[in-house]
Parts: C-alpha cells; structure tokens; sequence
C-alpha cells in the first residue's frame, strides 16, 4: 500500500507500507527537482536515487 504526502498542493513523495517489513518514504522526482525542496523530517533526508548506489 502507498500513501501519498503533500505539501499544500505539490506532492513530496509516498509512504509505503509492507505487511512484511517496515514503513519507508520514497521522495517524488517532481520534488526533489525544486530548488525549495526541503525535508519532511530529520529522519527523511533528502536522499536522491543516485545517492543510494
């Protein structure tokens, strides 16, 4: 199941939710692509794609 978050109108990203392991926080493409993009919280870094590899 996911979840979507906003911030007003523009989207942030999702939650997901797996029965089987823990809730995680994917942040949009559209958002991190803002120049005004901030974080939703201290343990939702903002963290692109590429910064996962």
């Amino acid at each position: 199941m996911t979840v979507p978050v906003f911030y007003e109108t523009l989207i942030v990203g999702e939650i997901l939710a797996d029965k089987a392991g823990p809730l995680s926080f994917n942040y949009a493409e559209e958002w991190l692509a803002r120049a005004s993009a901030f974080p939703i919280s201290v343990l939702a870094r903002i963290m692109r794609h590429s910064d996962h590899e």
